[in-house]
């Protein structure tokens, strides 16, 4: 992959967007930083966003479904490389 361009805690934001990011746009999860408003994000327990920086909510799930998670994504274009080597 070619690396993330995320929102730092700080508010500072990179607009070049992976392919990771535009992925998660094309399948459906809105907003300008995909990978932080929802891959890196969780939901607290009144259902509040709560963001991933520093790990401080590592034990909660992400609000990407499974099949659209980095793993997933990073796993199926491996998968569709080798298929075409």
């Amino acid at each position: 992959m070619e690396g993330l361009y995320p929102e730092g805690p700080k508010g500072r934001y990179n607009p070049l967007k992976s392919t990771y990011e535009k992925y998660l746009n094309q399948v459906g999860y809105v907003g300008q930083n995909p990978w932080n408003d929802w891959e890196n994000s969780v939901e607290g327990e009144n259902g509040e966003v709560l963001e991933g920086w520093y790990m401080q909510h590592a034990h909660r799930p992400a609000r990407v479904s499974e099949e659209h998670s980095e793993t997933a994504y990073t796993t199926n274009r491996a998968l569709e490389f080798l298929k075409t080597t």
